[in-house]
């Protein structure tokens, strides 16, 4: 895979869990909206082992942005109605360009 940054063409937001409280001051955790980035998304079909080590199934998918720092394996990733958890964030060539992030749908 060699991203470009004309196939970011998906907008994508990332979901931070905070604990918040309710109208009578109990504690809830909730998913705020954090930073929204310009994305490729990409949905995998069947079962594939991929180079980075992560399973690629049905309900899987790629999804490349630009690289930053900020982004971690504890948010998630919200797009159009999709929710996806993130299982795994790959600095492509390490050359903090491109991140990719394997995650799957919720």
């Amino acid at each position: 895979m060699n991203p470009k940054f004309t196939q970011l063409n998906k907008r994508i937001t990332f979901q931070i869990y905070k604990l918040a409280r309710d109208d009578i001051g109990d504690s809830i955790h909730t998913w705020h909206d954090g930073i929204s980035v310009w994305a490729a998304v990409t949905p995998h079909k069947g079962n594939v082992k991929h180079r980075a080590h992560v399973d690629l199934k049905e309900g899987h998918y790629s999804i490349v942005i630009r690289y930053n720092e900020n982004i971690t394996e504890n948010m998630r990733i919200k797009f159009n109605r999709q929710i996806f958890k993130i299982e795994k964030i790959i600095n492509h060539n390490q050359a903090d360009i491109f991140q990719i992030i394997y995650c799957r749908e919720e």
